[in-house]
């Protein structure tokens, strides 16, 4: 294992255990070894808690990046849908129409389903 490769984000370790490889070796990883043992959580359910944690503006790209760092290989069509999918919970509210652009509901309706 190289230490200076997992510093510098060059490969990435397995949070369940040692594994150490590219991002998507560690997904594929995560999918075949630990799947039997742990429950994989889906992308909608780690976005929402993402957005929860962390507020702020959201789009596509942020998205993205946030199911990536869960471990996920989200599709832009799929990320999109499901922030779609957040706003009309009433996770998220519509900032802007054009790029589209999320924002965390205020906390009081954040909970809250129409």
């Amino acid at each position: 294992m190289s230490v200076r490769a997992v510093a510098e984000r060059v490969w990435e370790k397995c949070p369940a255990c040692d594994y150490v490889g590219a991002h998507a070796s560690v997904t594929n990883h995560r999918k075949k070894i630990h799947t039997a043992t742990e429950p994989i959580s889906t992308q909608r359910a780690d976005l929402e808690k993402t957005v929860r944690a962390m507020g702020g503006s959201w789009d596509t790209e942020r998205g993205l990046r946030a199911l990536r760092d869960a471990g996920h290989a989200p599709q832009d069509k799929h990320t999109h849908a499901t922030l779609r999918a957040l706003a009309s919970e009433g996770v998220l509210e519509k900032v802007e129409d054009w790029p589209v652009r999320y924002r965390l509901a205020d906390a009081s309706r954040a909970g809250a389903r129409p």
